[in-house]
């Protein structure tokens, strides 16, 4: 037991106007210990991201 990874996170909103808006987001999450060293293990650290575009009705 214990933390077996670790992450960070960056989001930014971007509002065209008060129906439409942009979430881009941007992370990494990185193994620590016995699971960076697990033999199913291939990345030891990852990076995430998306790019959203909502809209409110």
């Amino acid at each position: 037991m214990g933390i077996y990874a670790w992450s960070t996170n960056l989001n930014w909103t971007h509002k065209f106007n008060q129906d439409w808006s942009m979430v881009a987001a941007a992370g990494v999450t990185q193994l620590t210990d016995d699971a960076r060293n697990s033999p199913i293990v291939q990345r030891q650290t990852s990076p995430t991201g998306s790019l959203l575009v909502t809209y409110r009705f």
